[in-house]
């Protein structure tokens, strides 16, 4: 992964966890108030089965010693006791727009009554082997890219993961916003895709469409304010480390797929938008 800082531009860490490095290793403990044995906990009414979502990992918040848990756990107050399908994770995590991948839904009691509807990103999956731990599915092409819901609806009720897959190509925020603390945004892609990264002052009236691709560029030209082309070459993500900003909110943030490998997105994909 490289980091890469954008001088003269733009931005600006919320409730984080703090973590400690396990000696010299990419190991990271996170640090906090031990409130349960670990063991699967029950009440009368809830369940507690401690269990990491798909692709939860901590990292750096910019340049701070704050790190963040990416991928989040899930509520544990989804499912009762006496019988409700509950999701904890998807994986893979990250995925392109088309092509429709498989994704095994990870959970308990997925496998109660009737098959049950799936949806990702609002669009309906197609549902294969079912098991109590798993559920897989076949991923719909996904109209809007960025971090898209997973939401699996029987007749026991709805479970959901707001946040559960990434859709390829994206961009986030590294952190909450702060306009007096330096941030970062995060592209996802290929490796080796050739990208360009576009900043402007508002959104486009009527977004502009390349038909053959997928998501259309929502940016208005005419307040453009910085374009810049680089190259996924360290991996699959590239972080642009970004100075405070006293006008925090109000710049839009696109990135435009030129060349990639990767047949799910390429070439001429936009990414989702992000407001910085």
């Amino acid at each position: 992964m490289r980091v890469i800082a954008i001088l003269g531009a733009v931005l600006g860490l919320g409730t984080a966890l703090a973590a400690q490095s396990s000696a010299s290793s990419s190991t990271w403990f996170l640090s906090s108030i031990e409130l349960a044995s670990g063991e699967e906990q029950d009440t009368l009414l809830y369940k507690l089965r401690p269990q990491q979502g798909a692709g939860l990992v901590a990292h750096p918040c910019a340049m701070s010693a704050t790190y963040v848990l990416e991928g989040g756990f899930p509520a544990a107050l989804d499912a009762t006791v006496l019988g409700s399908p509950w999701l904890t994770g998807v994986r893979p995590y990250y995925v392109p727009q088309r092509g429709s991948p498989t994704l095994t839904l990870h959970g308990t009691e997925l496998n109660l009554g009737p098959t049950p509807i799936v949806t990702v990103g609002g669009q309906p999956a197609t549902v294969g082997v079912r098991a109590n731990s798993q559920l897989q599915i076949t991923m719909p092409d996904q109209p809007v890219p960025g971090y898209q819901p997973v939401l699996v609806t029987s007749v026991f009720g709805n479970t959901i993961l707001t946040e559960g897959v990434g859709v390829l190509p994206m961009i986030e925020l590294l952190c909450p916003m702060l306009s007096d603390t330096p941030n970062g945004l995060r592209i996802r892609g290929t490796q080796n895709d050739v990208m360009v990264l576009a900043m402007s002052f508002g959104l486009a009236g009527s977004p502009f469409a390349l038909p053959p691709y997928g998501y259309s560029f929502q940016l208005d030209f005419g307040l453009l304010v910085l374009s810049s082309g680089f190259v996924l070459s360290g991996g699959d993500t590239l972080d642009l480390i970004v100075p405070p900003l006293a006008l925090t909110g109000l710049i839009y943030v696109q990135t435009f797929t030129f060349s990639s490998s990767n047949p799910g997105y390429a070439p001429g994909s936009f990414s989702n938008v992000v407001r910085i």
